[in-house]
This record gives structure tokens, C-alpha cells and sequence, in this order.
């Protein structure tokens, strides 16, 4: 009898590396400036200018839009404030989208003038019920410039002031809802609750979490980009009633997106996804589509061309094609992470998608050696149960094997005690091979632990 192998069930632990989708951008939106609200040249963080609001009646208004409806999606909204005063023991909003008192979001600013407590708040109510209700408390005063960011990252919420984060995480699940309303910004609707301050740069982006840890605030303005569904530079001139959305970006281009940001594949299987190139400002090129592995590669890994490969979306549209991803039964097991890579001329976008390989459970390799005639399996278990046992050559071979014969289980009593210990087993005999080979063995079982005896000969 040759070599022994005496091998211990092992539960896989899967982690999932998530990447954020791309999303695609709206039209650029038409603001209206209520009560006073204008563009001030005297204070300005970017550009010369600011937008300068009152506190009395002064606000930015927009109409109803998917772009502000986040779901359970990743997204940012950021800005740049100077207070002028700050209204004790009231809320000073920021943004807000009103459908009625009872279905809205919004980010405001608390003031408690008694105690001095300052926060940061961001609630989002639906059905007359606060589900998410977030507060962070800053020292923030007047008359300097702040840069403020409300991040959701998955269910993590965070808030960032001048880059550093406020206070601990929030885990919160719940979705920010549809909500059929207008966006208000330096008020709330039809101007209550509003904000003596200068605002600059406020930017909202769908489908990306800008940041998620400590960073330095930007240095300049900010350029649109394929998350951004609300940007306001807020330049122009003097007493200027004129807001401009440039959330669009000005040349053509196109976002590449993969419908799954992970794939979980067993040895022996195979996954798709489907990669989508959608058209901006009216991008109409073809897009010639390629893949690469982001640090290591995996073994036993094949990524078929993909179909069709390259894709032309119509302008302002979108064009798809079919990732598949095939693993071997014996390939490396881990995490990977694959990045597809659409190019048109000399613009190139890419999105990544995390592969895990994961071995099946009961799933065992082993080395037999040339001129091995016989392979016993015996598996041994002390609970109630069952358990199948299943030879799986190599793909390559070339071996006709016949059907094992498997013992039956047996019960054998243990020192006159209650305690079993349950017995199964399998012999095959096999085609001597000529050379040292690695085969595989897979167990179907309802028992959580045991132990294999894999005896070659």
C-alpha cells in the first residue's frame, strides 16, 4: 500500500470586492433662482463668484428627476459654504426634495444657540416615517469657507468636513425612495427653513461614493464626469439671477458598465455578465472592447472574446455585449479582479469586476502516483446522516474507469457507549497511469464533519 492522505473538511469563507457601477448621466437641468437669490462676486471659493442666499425666502429650484433618486445606490452630494449667520435652534437647509411634509430628503444645518451644539443632519422621511436619520456634529462658524460631503458607501453613510470625518459611520439599509417632487437648494419648499450663507461647486453624484476615507478638500473646481447629475459652478456676474448646470460634459464620450461588479464561480464553472457602452453628448463611435487581469492572474481561468466585440452605440443610446467567464475544474481558487476596457480612438474607459473561485464544498485534490492501480475512499462521521462519494478524473484523461463500488454504510458501536461512529467507503480500480498525476475527489454529504482516508495503491 502507497501513501496515505488524511484530509479535514474545510468550509470556505467567500468575500465579494465590490466596484461601483456607471451610471448614466441626465440632461443638463434648468435651475430657477427664487426670492434673492443670485450670483455674488464679493465671496467666492472657485471661479470669482459664489451663489449668495439671504436667509429670508432665498432658494434654487428644479424639477423632478431620477437623477435624484438614489435607491440603495452608492452616491455623494458635496459643496463648499461660507455662513453668514447661522439661526439658532432651527434647521437651515441645504438640499432638500419635497414631495410633501410627509415623503422627503433633505441636508440641513443645526444650530442650538442655547447649548452651542452644531450638526450636520441628513433625513430622508417616507410615509411620515424618518427611516434613515443621520447626525454628525461639527464646530463649523461663520464667516470662513467649509467644504461639507454626505457619502453613501453600500449601507455605510458618512460625512466629511473640510476632509476629515465627522463623528463615527452610520449602517443604515433602507432606500432613498422615488420621490415625486422638486429639488430645493438654500431652503426648503416654497423657501421655508432657509440658509443665510454663500454656497460654491455643490455637486450631486449618482453611483459612485467619492470618498471614503480622510482626504485634502480640491483645489480648484470640479469637471463633470459620468456620475455627475448636478453640478453648480455658481460663476458669473454680479447680481446675475443666471444658475447654470453643467453637469453634462461638453465633448462626446461614452461610460462602460458590467451588470454584475462581482462573479462567485465553482471549479468547473463558468459565469456572464453583460458589458453595456452608453453614448454621451452624442457619442456615436465604435467601441472595440478588451479585458486584462488587475494584479495576479488565476490559473485555470479562460475569458471568452467578447460578442459582439466591437459595439457602436446609437447617439445617446446605449450598445451591449457578453462577458463569459470560464474556470477549470482544477484552476486556483481566490479573489481576482478583471478589469474590461472599452476604447474608441483615443478614449478609454474601463470597469472592473471582482472574480472569486471557490472550491465546491467536499471538493478534495490528491496526487496519484504512476502505475497506481486502486484508489480506497473511506470516510468516517459520528452524527446521523448521509454521503455520497464521487471519483472526477482529470478533463484530459484518457482512462475509461469503471463504476466504483460503494460500501455500505455501516454503524459500529463505540466501547458499549451511545455514541456511533457511521462508515463509508468506495474502491476503483484504475488504468495504471505512466506518469504522476493530481485527480480529484468530490463528496456529497448532509454531515458537516469528518474525515477522508484517501489510500492510493
Amino acid at each position: 500500500m502507497f501513501g496515505k492522505k488524511l484530509i479535514l473538511l474545510t468550509i470556505l469563507t467567500v468575500t465579494l470586492l465590490l466596484s461601483s457601477n456607471v451610471y448614466t448621466i441626465g440632461a443638463e437641468k434648468t435651475v430657477t433662482a427664487n426670492g434673492n437669490a443670485q450670483i455674488d462676486t464679493a465671496q467666492s471659493k472657485f471661479g470669482g463668484a459664489s451663489g449668495l442666499f439671504d436667509g429670508n425666502g432665498d432658494y434654487l429650484s428644479l424639477a423632478d428627476s431620477d437623477d435624484w433618486y438614489f435607491g440603495a445606490g452608492d452616491f455623494t452630494i458635496d459643496f463648499w459654504v461660507r455662513f453668514d449667520t447661522l439661526s439658532g435652534s432651527i434647521l437651515n437647509f441645504v438640499v432638500n426634495q419635497y414631495q410633501d411634509s410627509n415623503n422627503q430628503w433633505r441636508i440641513c444645518f443645526y444650530y442650538y444657540s442655547v447649548s452651542g451644539a452644531k450638526y450636520w443632519y441628513f433625513a430622508h422621511i417616507t410615509g411620515g416615517v424618518t427611516d434613515i436619520g443621520l447626525r454628525f456634529n461639527t464646530a463649523i462658524t461663520t464667516g470662513s469657507w467649509h467644504h461639507e460631503v454626505l457619502v453613501r458607501s453600500g449601507n455605510t453613510w458618512k460625512w466629511f468636513e473640510d476632509g476629515a470625518q465627522l463623528e463615527s459611520s452610520y449602517t443604515n439599509t433602507n432606500d432613498v425612495h422615488n420621490i415625486s417632487g422638486s429639488l430645493f437648494i438654500a431652503a426648503s419648499n416654497g423657501g421655508g427653513y432657509a440658509t443665510d450663507c454663500w454656497l460654491d461647486e455643490l455637486r450631486i453624484s449618482k453611483g459612485v461614493a467619492r470618498w471614503t476615507s480622510a482626504f485634502t478638500p480640491p483645489s480648484t473646481s470640479y469637471t463633470a464626469d459620468a456620475n455627475t447629475v448636478l453640478l453648480l459652478h455658481c460663476d458669473g456676474t454680479d447680481g446675475s439671477t443666471t444658475f447654470i448646470d453643467s453637469s453634462t460634459p461638453s465633448n462626446p464620450d461614452f461610460t462602460i458598465s458590467s451588470s454584475k461588479t462581482s462573479m462567485s464561480i465553482n471549479l468547473g464553472s463558468s459565469d456572464t455578465s453583460t458589458i453595456t457602452v452608453t453614448s454621451i453628448a452624442g457619442f456615436s463611435d465604435a467601441v472595440t472592447l478588451s479585458t486584462s487581469w488587475v494584479g495576479a492572474s488565476p490559473s485555470g481561468v479562460t475569458v471568452l472574446p467578447l460578442s459582439p466585440n466591437p459595439i457602436t452605440p446609437a447617439s445617446g443610446g446605449s450598445a451591449t455585449s457578453t462577458l463569459t467567464v470560464a474556470v477549470d475544474t482544477f484552476g486556483s481558487t481566490g479573489t481576482y479582479t478583471l478589469s474590461v476596457t472599452g476604447t474608441a480612438g483615443e478614449t478609454t474607459h474601463s470597469t472592473t469586476i471582482s472574480l472569486t473561485i471557490t472550491a465546491q464544498a467536499g471538493t478534495y485534490s490528491f496526487n496519484v502516483r504512476a502505475g497506481a492501480t486502486k484508489i480506497t475512499v473511506t470516510c468516517t462521521w459520528s452524527t446521523s446522516g448521509s454521503m455520497t462519494i464521487e471519483l472526477v478524473s482529470p478533463s484530459s484523461t484518457i482512462y475509461n474507469e469503471p463504476d466504483m463500488a460503494i460500501y455500505e454504510k455501516t454503524t459500529i458501536a463505540a466501547g458499549g457507549t451511545t455514541s456511533y461512529s457511521y462508515l463509508k467507503g468506495a474502491q476503483l480500480t484504475i488504468q495504471p497511469p505512466t506518469t504522476s498525476q493530481t485527480w480529484s475527489l468530490q463528496l456529497t454529504t448532509t454531515v458537516t464533519t469528518y474525515t477522508v482516508s484517501i489510500e492510493v495503491t
